[in-house]
Parts: structure tokens; C-alpha cells; sequence
């Protein structure tokens, strides 16, 4: 009387550790890619971690902790997340005073309110702003003799301006007895983003103060144009360096140097060259390796997202890779830039995938005088789900009994099926082994009977009772020996 109790078989989650790798990025700029690395165990071969990291919100100068997001090993792991932070450090902010011209005996009063004549700022990020600085220099005052003097600049007010590295570049302030000349008009060439600083006059303007008839013009010939920096912006200011006056009563004036601005458009963006790396089939539409070209300036840096795929997952030549949704998503120069490509396409080859087979069986069988196989099978190494058919001759080495007898599979081929034509089948035969064993056979010898007559009654007569011969195969020397004389019964054997 035998019970059966059952047992369990318990799988544990498998523990692996993750780590956040720290990030920083100057503020202004897009969050860089929040990296990671298995730190303690390892994933199971084929087995993959997905999912993305999140941090702490904010923008402002600062450290924000990288957090797990949902990160994710799945079920058959238990993950522990180890965090780190992500520093957003300060933006470099340059704010420089312009030289000034002050006639001797007056006093000067410095326009300390952005937007100024006496101060320029460079590019800030979107939202902040600078309203006002110091500035000061001995040479203001109304008794300051003849002389240049150091036009000091400091303690900028605005908004945000606690998430920058401020520069402050001081100028000059040149006290003369000379007449200041002013310039009306001039004006500065819009131009599209080139990834430098010069600016153009569009307009060279008038002077304004000039005396009677005297002879004098303003002098381009050393006179150099520039933003405050590359980047795109309108009403950018504009410094002016060495521009001076010429003509035989030029020694008589001073310039008071313009206060300039222009704009810098956008680059149209264009993409092109597009290329894509064929592969293997996998039955996916992913494409591994690919590339495109663009004009964007020397080294500015640009990050792209799009989606890339072949038009469809099966073999064959020049098959259509299209890249689609293309946008410029990130870089700290995308905002130099206009896309004006947003899709693309080329053509690369998905080539068969070589399929392999093993683990070929066979079923066992009772003798039947011929190699022929009742069941067979084999794996192989298709992309999981796809259709494959196969034909093939399975047959055993003889007819003959025997144990492990090789079971020869040959003139395999791949059918049909619908995914038939992305395999190239790797090998045409393969081997097995199966036993045949005895077929079972009963044979009957005959029954008589007679009246005692003092001789011996026997009979070689017999029959197959149970089972058959196979084929033409007969049965040979098959002996009935049995014998009864006196009255009685006796077995025919």
C-alpha cells in the first residue's frame, strides 16, 4: 500500500547589482544619456536589463541623485540599484564694458541698464537676464585731466545669474581735448550661423559733429566686427575694435566708438549620404549599423534621434532602409541649427541566416524486415516561431535486430513553410540511434487423437498462433516431437 506525497521544486530570484555612473553637464545644455553597469553578478545569457534611469528634478547649478526609474532586470531577478548624481556646473557669462570718449571738463554718467551703450553681454539661456552692473572710472569725473583711465564693471543684477561663471572684461575711458565724433546709421549685416564670432557692416553710417568742411571720414581698414559670441540670437551685440578716422583734419576728433547689434539666423540643417550595414536574417526589422552625413560646422555637437528599420524583416538584395522621424534632439549646438531633413533612406542586403540541425532521434521498432524508421525528428536553429518545412529519408543501417543501431538521416531540404526562403540549411544529413528488438512469434503444434491400437499416435503438424513471418520469410526445421501409445494424454511438443 504505497502513498504518494508530492515535493516542490523552488527557482530564486538571481541578485545582481547595479550602479549609476555620475554626470555632469554645463547648465543651459540637454541632460546627457544616464549610463549604467552591472556592478555585482550577471545576467543570464540572452537575459536583458530595460528600462531607463530618472533624476531628481531641476535645472539650475547644482548635483540631482540619479534614481533607479524603471530599470528593470524582470521577474526572475531581484535588482538593487546603487545611485549617484548627475552635476550641472556653471555657464561661462561674459559682460564687458565699452571703451569711452569723454571731453575734458564734463562729467560722464554710465548707463548702467541692459540693454547699454557702455556694457555688452554675452548669450544667456533662455528665461534669464541681466538688468544692470556697476561701472565706474576715475576719468568720469568733471575735473579728470587729459589720460585714458580703467573703466571698472562688477556686480551684475538679473535673474539667474547664480548659475553662471561671471567674466567681467573691464575698458577704457579716454579723457580728451579733441572733439568726439559720433556715428549715426551704421548697422550690421544679419548673417546665418557659421560657427563664428565676425559680424559685417551693412550700413557704414555718417559721422556726426564734424566742423565746417573738414576733411575727415571714418577708417575701416584695421576696424574689426564681433558678436559676443557664435551663437544664434537677435539683437546680439556687436563690439567694434579699430575703427578709426582719417583725412587731413582727423587729428582733430576723437571717435566715440557705435554700439552695435545683429542677428544670427539659423543653419539649415541638411542630412545626407545614408547608409546602412547588411545583416544575417533575424527575423527582425533592426537594422546594426548605419550612418548619415550633414554640414553641420567643424566640430559643433549635435544629437540626432530617429527610427531606422528595413522595409520588412525577410532576405533578399537592396531591400529599402528607411530612417523616419529624424529631429535634432540634443547637442550643445542644436539651437545653431534648423532640420530641414527629417526623413532618409537607402538600401542594404539581409542575407540568408544558415540554419543548423541536431539532436536527431528515432524511435524504437520491432522487427520487421526493413530499415524503415515509424518516428523521427530534429531541432534547428530557426528564429523562434517561424514556419519551416522539411523533407528527408530516415532509415536504420539493416533490417536486423539489434540495440543502438544507427539510424542514417539523408537528402534533407528545407520544403516550405512561410519563412523557408531566409535559411540556407547548414547540413543535409545527420545521424541517430534506435533499437530493433525480437518480433514476438507463437507457434501450435497440432492436436489428434485415435483409438488405443498399441502403436505410437504423433503428429508434425503446427500453426502460427500468435504473430506473422514477415514477407517472403518462411520457417525452417520446425520439429513437432510428441508421442502417446498406451490410452492417456501427453503433450505434443
Amino acid at each position: 500500500n504505497i502513498s504518494e506525497v508530492e515535493g516542490t521544486l523552488t527557482v530564486d530570484q538571481r541578485a545582481i547589482e547595479v550602479t549609476a555612473h555620475d554626470q555632469s553637464k554645463t547648465y543651459g545644455e540637454d541632460d546627457p544619456e544616464l549610463t549604467w553597469e552591472v556592478s555585482v553578478g550577471e545576467l543570464i545569457s540572452g537575459d536583458e536589463i530595460t528600462g531607463s534611469l530618472t533624476r531628481e528634478s531641476g535645472e539650475n547649478v547644482g548635483k540631482y541623485q540619479i534614481g533607479q526609474g524603471d530599470l528593470s532586470a524582470g521577474a526572475n531577478y531581484v535588482l538593487s540599484f546603487v545611485s549617484d548624481s548627475l552635476e550641472i556646473t556653471p555657464k561661462s557669462l561674459t559682460i564687458a564694458a565699452r571703451d569711452v570718449n569723454k571731453v575734458q571738463g564734463l562729467e560722464y554718467t554710465f548707463d548702467e541698464t541692459y540693454p547699454s551703450d557702455n556694457f555688452t553681454v554675452s548669450s544667456l539661456v533662455a528665461g534669464d537676464e541681466v538688468t544692470s552692473v556697476s561701472l565706474s572710472s576715475d576719468g568720469a569725473a568733471e575735473g579728470a585731466g587729459l589720460g585714458d583711465y580703467p573703466i571698472e564693471i562688477s556686480d551684475a543684477l538679473g535673474s539667474g545669474l547664480d548659475n553662471y561663471t561671471i567674466i567681467y572684461n573691464d575698458a577704457t575711458m579716454t579723457v580728451t581735448d579733441k572733439i568726439i565724433l559720433t556715428v549715426s546709421g551704421m548697422t550690421i549685416d544679419d548673417k546665418i550661423y557659421d560657427g563664428e564670432v565676425s559680424a559685417t557692416v551693412d550700413n557704414s553710417g555718417s559721422l556726426e559733429n564734424i566742423e565746417g568742411s573738414d576733411d575727415v571720414e571714418l577708417d575701416f581698414s584695421g576696424a574689426v566686427f564681433e558678436f559676443t559670441d557664435k551663437n544664434v540670437g537677435e539683437d546680439k551685440d556687436v563690439s567694434v575694435t579699430n575703427l578709426g578716422l582719417t583725412g587731413a583734419d582727423a587729428d582733430k576728433y576723437i571717435l566715440d566708438v557705435p554700439s552695435l547689434t545683429g542677428t544670427i539666423l539659423p543653419r539649415d540643417l541638411e542630412l545626407d549620404d545614408f547608409s546602412a550595414e547588411g545583416k544575417v536574417y533575424d527575423g527582425t526589422v533592426t537594422v546594426e549599423e548605419y550612418s548619415f552625413t550633414n554640414n553641420r560646422i567643424g566640430d559643433d555637437e549635435l544629437v540626432f534621434s530617429y527610427t531606422v528599420a528595413f522595409e520588412d524583416e525577410n532576405v533578399g538584395g537592396n531591400k529599402a532602409v528607411d530612417f523616419t522621424d529624424i529631429e535634432l534632439s540634443g547637442g550643445a549646438d542644436a539651437g545653431n541649427y534648423t532640420l530641414v531633413t527629417t526623413t532618409g533612406s537607402t538600401t542594404a542586403d539581409i542575407t540568408p541566416r544558415d540554419l543548423e540541425l541536431s539532436s536527431f532521434t528515432a524511435s524504437n521498432k520491432v522487427y520487421d524486415g526493413n530499415t524503415e524508421v515509424d518516428s523521427t525528428g530534429f531541432s534547428d536553429t530557426r528564429i523562434e516561431d517561424d514556419d519551416l518545412q522539411f523533407t528527408y529519408d530516415a532509415a536504420f543501417e539493416d533490417p536486423n535486430v539489434g540495440e543502438d543501431k544507427t539510424v542514417y538521416y539523408t537528402n534533407i531540404v528545407i520544403s516550405g513553410g512561410a519563412d523557408a526562403a531566409n535559411y540556407t540549411l547548414a547540413s543535409t544529413t545527420g545521424t541517430a540511434t534506435a533499437d530493433i528488438t525480437v518480433r514476438p512469434l507463437e507457434i501450435t503444434a497440432a492436436s489428434d487423437s485415435k483409438e488405443y491400437d498399441g502403436t505410437a499416435l504423433t503428429n508434425a503438424g503446427y500453426t502460427v498462433s500468435d504473430g506473422s513471418v514477415v514477407g517472403t520469410e518462411t520457417l525452417d526445421a520446425v520439429t513437432v516431437t510428441g508421442s502417446q501409445t498406451d490410452v492417456g494424454t501427453s503433450d505434443n511438443v
